[in-house]
C-alpha cells in the first residue's frame, strides 16, 4: 500500500467547481481533507504549503512527491520556484509539467506584455529574450527550432534537475503548435521509468536528447529545417 496524499489546485473558480463535485461524486469522497486536499488557488501560491505539509510528514526526508503542473500555455511555468521547491524536498521530487513551446516560439517579440510573461519563467539570466529575438531574425530556416533548443537546456539548468526530458508532443490537428511534456527528474531511474512508459504506449511523443547527444541543439548543417526529428517511440526505434 501506498500511503500517499493528493492536492488539487485549481485557479479557474468553474473549472475549481468541477472539479470539487468529481471528487465529491466518486468512490474517494470519505478521503477529502484527509488523504485528498482540494486548493481553489493558483499553484504558485500554495506551493510552499504544500512542500511544507510534506516536509511535516516526511521529517527526515524520505518523501516521495510528484507534481503534476498543467498549465494551459507556458507563461505560468516559473523555473525558479521548481528549483526551490525541488531544493526543500532534498532533490527527491519529481515534476512533470506541459509547456507550449511552440506557442512562445511562434508568437515571440518584444512587446511589454510578453516581456513580463518571459520573464516569470526564471530563466531570463540564462537566455535573454533580446538573444532569442535575434535568432527570429537572423535564423535562415525555421526560427522556432532554433528557439527550441535555447529553452531547453536553459530550463534544465533553472530548475537544477538531473535529468531533464522534454517529450514532444505532436498536434493531432495539423495547426503545427506541438507542446513538450517535460520531466524532470532526480534519479536515472525515474527517467528510464517515464522512457519505458512511452515506449509501451507509442503514443504521438517524440523525446530530444542531451546536447551531448546533438539531439536537442540547433543543427544547421543536418538539413533544411535546422533540426533532427527527434526519437520516436515505434518498433523501428
Amino acid at each position: 500500500n501506498i500511503d500517499a496524499h493528493f492536492y488539487f489546485v485549481e485557479k479557474s473558480a468553474t473549472n475549481f467547481k468541477c472539479l470539487a463535485e468529481s471528487i465529491r461524486l466518486s468512490e474517494w469522497s470519505s478521503e477529502i481533507d484527509k488523504s485528498i486536499f482540494l486548493h481553489h488557488a493558483s499553484f504558485q501560491d500554495v506551493a510552499n504549503e504544500i512542500v511544507a505539509k510534506t516536509q511535516a510528514r516526511h521529517p527526515k526526508g524520505g518523501s516521495r512527491a510528484i507534481f503534476f503542473l498543467d498549465q494551459c500555455g507556458w507563461a505560468e511555468v516559473n523555473a525558479k520556484l521548481i528549483a526551490s521547491m525541488a531544493q526543500h524536498l532534498n532533490y527527491k521530487a519529481e515534476f512533470i509539467l506541459n509547456f507550449a513551446c511552440e506557442w512562445l516560439a511562434s508568437y515571440i517579440h518584444g512587446g511589454e506584455k510578453f516581456i513580463k510573461a518571459y520573464d516569470g519563467l526564471g530563466i531570463h539570466d540564462l537566455v535573454p529574450l533580446s538573444e532569442l529575438l535575434k535568432l527570429k531574425e537572423e535564423t535562415n530556416c525555421d526560427y522556432r527550432y532554433a528557439i527550441a533548443a535555447k529553452l531547453g537546456p536553459a530550463l534544465k539548468a533553472a530548475t537544477h534537475a538531473a535529468f531533464f526530458s522534454p517529450f514532444y508532443v505532436e498536434p493531432a490537428n495539423g495547426n503545427n503548435h506541438g507542446y513538450w511534456l517535460v520531466h524532470l527528474a532526480p534519479r536515472l531511474r525515474a527517467r528510464n521509468a517515464m522512457m519505458d512508459v512511452y515506449y509501451k504506449k507509442q503514443t504521438h511523443i517524440r523525446a530530444f536528447g542531451n546536447t551531448g547527444l546533438r539531439m536537442l541543439a540547433f543543427l544547421p548543417d543536418v538539413e533544411p529545417t535546422g533540426h533532427l526529428t527527434g526519437f520516436n517511440f515505434d518498433n523501428e526505434t
